[in-house]
């Protein structure tokens, strides 16, 4: 499960980029 664990992190970082996904990023995150 690591590989869906970096997945998961690259998704994060580029949301996080974008500036509107820090909500999204805690909420993904979360889940």
């Amino acid at each position: 499960m690591e590989n869906g664990y970096n997945y998961r992190i690259s998704k994060n970082v580029c949301r996080f980029l974008d500036g509107e996904g820090e909500a999204l990023n805690v909420e993904e995150t979360k889940i």
